[in-house]
Protein backbone atom coordinates (compact mmCIF):
# COMPACT_ATOMS: atom_id res chain seq x y z
CA UNK A 1 0.00 0.00 0.00
CA UNK A 2 2.73 2.57 0.86
CA UNK A 3 4.34 1.80 -2.50
CA UNK A 4 1.08 2.52 -4.35
CA UNK A 5 0.71 5.83 -2.53
CA UNK A 6 4.28 6.74 -3.38
CA UNK A 7 3.74 5.76 -7.02
CA UNK A 8 0.57 7.87 -7.23
CA UNK A 9 2.36 10.83 -5.66
CA UNK A 10 5.26 10.37 -8.11
CA UNK A 11 2.92 10.45 -11.14
CA UNK A 12 1.15 13.51 -9.77
CA UNK A 13 4.48 15.28 -9.35
CA UNK A 14 5.47 14.43 -12.93
CA UNK A 15 2.20 15.86 -14.23
CA UNK A 16 2.73 19.08 -12.29
CA UNK A 17 6.28 19.44 -13.60
CA UNK A 18 5.10 18.77 -17.14
CA UNK A 19 2.39 21.42 -16.81
CA UNK A 20 4.94 23.93 -15.52
CA UNK A 21 7.21 23.16 -18.46
CA UNK A 22 4.34 23.75 -20.88
CA UNK A 23 3.50 27.06 -19.22
CA UNK A 24 7.14 28.14 -19.30
CA UNK A 25 7.33 27.17 -22.99
CA UNK A 26 4.37 29.43 -23.73
CA UNK A 27 6.02 32.30 -21.84
CA UNK A 28 9.28 31.80 -23.71
CA UNK A 29 7.57 32.24 -27.08
CA UNK A 30 7.17 35.97 -26.59
CA UNK A 31 9.76 38.74 -26.60
CA UNK A 32 8.55 41.96 -25.02
CA UNK A 33 10.64 44.91 -26.17
CA UNK A 34 10.98 48.54 -25.25
CA UNK A 35 12.25 51.21 -27.63
CA UNK A 36 15.14 53.15 -26.14
CA UNK A 37 16.88 56.21 -27.55
CA UNK A 38 20.62 55.90 -27.02
CA UNK A 39 21.88 59.41 -26.38
CA UNK A 40 25.01 58.66 -24.37
CA UNK A 41 28.44 58.80 -25.88
CA UNK A 42 29.53 55.54 -24.25
CA UNK A 43 26.47 53.56 -25.33
CA UNK A 44 28.43 50.34 -25.85
CA UNK A 45 29.29 50.21 -22.16
CA UNK A 46 25.61 49.81 -21.30
CA UNK A 47 25.45 46.14 -22.26
CA UNK A 48 27.78 43.15 -22.54
CA UNK A 49 28.96 41.67 -25.83
CA UNK A 50 26.39 38.85 -25.93
CA UNK A 51 23.64 41.30 -24.92
CA UNK A 52 24.54 43.61 -27.80
CA UNK A 53 24.38 40.64 -30.15
CA UNK A 54 20.72 40.10 -29.25
CA UNK A 55 19.93 43.81 -29.55
CA UNK A 56 21.61 43.91 -32.97
CA UNK A 57 19.64 40.85 -34.10
CA UNK A 58 16.32 42.32 -33.01
CA UNK A 59 17.09 45.57 -34.85
CA UNK A 60 18.69 43.87 -37.89
CA UNK A 61 21.73 46.08 -37.49
CA UNK A 62 25.49 45.61 -37.22
CA UNK A 63 27.04 47.17 -34.15
CA UNK A 64 29.22 49.46 -36.28
CA UNK A 65 26.11 51.18 -37.62
CA UNK A 66 24.77 52.05 -34.17
CA UNK A 67 25.19 55.74 -33.34
CA UNK A 68 24.14 57.97 -30.42
CA UNK A 69 20.63 59.25 -31.01
CA UNK A 70 19.33 56.03 -32.51
CA UNK A 71 16.17 54.39 -31.20
CA UNK A 72 16.58 50.62 -30.79
CA UNK A 73 14.37 47.80 -29.53
CA UNK A 74 15.71 46.21 -26.34
CA UNK A 75 14.18 43.09 -24.73
CA UNK A 76 12.31 44.05 -21.56
CA UNK A 77 13.87 41.09 -19.77
CA UNK A 78 17.30 42.59 -20.35
CA UNK A 79 16.17 45.96 -19.00
CA UNK A 80 14.72 44.29 -15.90
CA UNK A 81 17.88 42.25 -15.46
CA UNK A 82 19.93 45.45 -15.49
CA UNK A 83 17.68 47.15 -12.97
CA UNK A 84 17.43 44.08 -10.74
CA UNK A 85 14.76 43.40 -8.16
CA UNK A 86 12.29 41.80 -10.56
CA UNK A 87 11.73 38.06 -10.90
CA UNK A 88 11.18 38.44 -14.66
CA UNK A 89 14.85 39.31 -15.01
CA UNK A 90 15.53 35.58 -14.72
CA UNK A 91 13.90 35.12 -18.13
CA UNK A 92 16.71 36.98 -19.90
CA UNK A 93 18.30 33.68 -20.89
CA UNK A 94 15.07 32.80 -22.72
CA UNK A 95 15.14 36.08 -24.66
CA UNK A 96 18.62 35.16 -25.89
CA UNK A 97 17.28 31.83 -27.14
CA UNK A 98 14.20 33.34 -28.77
CA UNK A 99 16.13 35.48 -31.19
CA UNK A 100 16.74 32.25 -33.15
CA UNK A 101 13.04 31.28 -32.94
CA UNK A 102 11.43 34.60 -33.75
CA UNK A 103 7.78 34.64 -32.58
CA UNK A 104 6.00 35.56 -35.82
CA UNK A 105 7.34 32.40 -37.49
CA UNK A 106 5.38 29.23 -36.64
CA UNK A 107 7.30 26.35 -35.12
CA UNK A 108 5.58 23.98 -37.55
CA UNK A 109 4.30 24.49 -41.12
CA UNK A 110 2.13 21.44 -41.83
CA UNK A 111 2.03 21.96 -45.59
CA UNK A 112 5.84 21.77 -45.73
CA UNK A 113 6.09 18.48 -43.81
CA UNK A 114 7.45 16.73 -46.90
CA UNK A 115 9.98 19.47 -47.72
CA UNK A 116 13.45 18.36 -46.54
CA UNK A 117 14.87 21.89 -46.37
CA UNK A 118 13.10 25.23 -46.64
CA UNK A 119 14.31 28.83 -46.29
CA UNK A 120 11.37 31.13 -45.62
CA UNK A 121 11.98 34.87 -46.07
CA UNK A 122 9.51 37.50 -44.85
CA UNK A 123 10.12 40.92 -46.41
CA UNK A 124 7.89 42.95 -44.08
CA UNK A 125 9.45 41.50 -40.93
CA UNK A 126 12.96 41.48 -42.46
CA UNK A 127 13.62 38.02 -41.07
CA UNK A 128 14.44 34.60 -42.43
CA UNK A 129 13.43 31.22 -40.99
CA UNK A 130 14.92 27.79 -41.64
CA UNK A 131 12.82 24.62 -41.64
CA UNK A 132 13.41 20.89 -41.99
CA UNK A 133 10.33 18.88 -42.90
CA UNK A 134 8.16 21.76 -41.75
CA UNK A 135 9.82 22.17 -38.34
CA UNK A 136 11.55 25.42 -37.37
CA UNK A 137 15.29 25.17 -36.74
CA UNK A 138 16.34 28.81 -36.36
CA UNK A 139 15.72 32.29 -37.74
CA UNK A 140 17.84 35.36 -38.36
CA UNK A 141 17.51 38.98 -39.55
CA UNK A 142 17.95 40.04 -43.17
CA UNK A 143 18.30 43.15 -45.26
CA UNK A 144 16.41 43.05 -48.56
CA UNK A 145 16.05 45.56 -51.41
CA UNK A 146 16.30 49.26 -50.66
CA UNK A 147 13.83 51.81 -52.14
CA UNK A 148 14.15 51.88 -55.91
CA UNK A 149 15.11 48.21 -56.06
CA UNK A 150 13.14 45.00 -55.59
CA UNK A 151 13.55 41.59 -53.97
CA UNK A 152 11.70 39.01 -56.01
CA UNK A 153 8.83 37.06 -54.39
CA UNK A 154 7.96 33.44 -55.04
CA UNK A 155 9.15 29.88 -54.59
CA UNK A 156 12.60 28.99 -55.90
CA UNK A 157 15.46 26.52 -55.50
CA UNK A 158 19.12 27.13 -54.75
CA UNK A 159 21.05 26.14 -57.88
CA UNK A 160 24.49 27.67 -57.19
CA UNK A 161 26.71 28.06 -54.12
CA UNK A 162 30.07 29.72 -53.61
CA UNK A 163 31.90 30.68 -50.40
CA UNK A 164 33.13 33.82 -52.15
CA UNK A 165 31.42 35.33 -55.17
CA UNK A 166 31.67 38.68 -56.98
CA UNK A 167 28.48 40.31 -58.26
CA UNK A 168 28.37 40.30 -62.06
CA UNK A 169 26.11 43.39 -62.00
CA UNK A 170 27.74 45.62 -59.37
CA UNK A 171 31.18 44.12 -58.78
CA UNK A 172 30.55 43.81 -55.04
CA UNK A 173 31.90 40.88 -52.98
CA UNK A 174 29.20 38.39 -51.91
CA UNK A 175 30.63 35.91 -49.38
CA UNK A 176 28.67 32.70 -48.75
CA UNK A 177 26.54 33.13 -51.87
CA UNK A 178 23.47 30.93 -52.41
CA UNK A 179 21.82 31.86 -55.73
CA UNK A 180 18.16 31.02 -56.31
CA UNK A 181 17.69 32.95 -59.61
CA UNK A 182 20.14 34.37 -62.14
CA UNK A 183 20.20 37.77 -60.43
CA UNK A 184 19.11 37.06 -56.85
CA UNK A 185 20.97 35.37 -54.02
CA UNK A 186 21.28 35.05 -50.27
CA UNK A 187 24.70 36.10 -48.98
CA UNK A 188 26.68 37.92 -46.31
CA UNK A 189 26.42 41.69 -46.54
CA UNK A 190 26.12 44.98 -44.68
CA UNK A 191 23.26 45.08 -42.16
CA UNK A 192 22.45 48.74 -41.43
CA UNK A 193 19.09 48.10 -39.75
CA UNK A 194 16.88 48.61 -42.80
CA UNK A 195 16.45 47.24 -46.36
CA UNK A 196 19.61 48.28 -48.18
CA UNK A 197 20.49 45.79 -50.92
CA UNK A 198 20.10 45.94 -54.70
CA UNK A 199 17.67 43.02 -54.45
CA UNK A 200 19.59 40.19 -52.83
CA UNK A 201 18.94 38.98 -49.30
CA UNK A 202 21.79 39.98 -46.97
CA UNK A 203 22.69 38.24 -43.73
CA UNK A 204 25.06 38.75 -40.81
CA UNK A 205 28.38 36.96 -41.41
CA UNK A 206 27.72 34.28 -38.78
CA UNK A 207 24.25 33.57 -40.13
CA UNK A 208 25.39 33.52 -43.76
CA UNK A 209 28.08 30.94 -43.01
CA UNK A 210 25.71 28.83 -40.92
CA UNK A 211 23.03 28.87 -43.60
CA UNK A 212 25.56 28.17 -46.36
CA UNK A 213 26.81 25.06 -44.56
CA UNK A 214 23.23 23.89 -43.94
CA UNK A 215 21.69 24.56 -47.35
CA UNK A 216 22.15 22.29 -50.34
CA UNK A 217 21.69 22.64 -54.06
CA UNK A 218 17.95 22.21 -54.48
CA UNK A 219 17.00 23.72 -51.11
CA UNK A 220 13.66 25.54 -51.40
CA UNK A 221 13.64 29.33 -50.98
CA UNK A 222 10.19 30.83 -50.33
CA UNK A 223 9.97 34.64 -50.30
CA UNK A 224 6.74 36.33 -49.21
CA UNK A 225 5.64 39.86 -48.33
CA UNK A 226 4.71 38.79 -44.80
CA UNK A 227 4.23 35.52 -42.99
CA UNK A 228 1.80 35.40 -40.09
CA UNK A 229 1.24 32.56 -37.64
CA UNK A 230 -2.31 31.94 -38.76
CA UNK A 231 -1.09 31.06 -42.24
CA UNK A 232 0.28 27.81 -40.83
CA UNK A 233 -3.14 26.57 -39.72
Amino acid sequence: MPFKKFYFFFLLLLNILNLNNQLNADIQKRIVVQKIKFTQGGIFKLFKKDEWEIICYLNRIEKRFIKPGMVLMVPMDLILAKKGGNILAENWRFAKKLVYEYPFFPRIIPREKNTPKLILISIKEQFLAVYEYGKLLFSCPISSAKPGHYTIRGRFKIFYKSPFHISTLYGDPMPWTMSFTKYYAIHEGEMPGHPASHGCVRLFKKDAKRLYNWAEIGTIVLIVDSFKKQEST
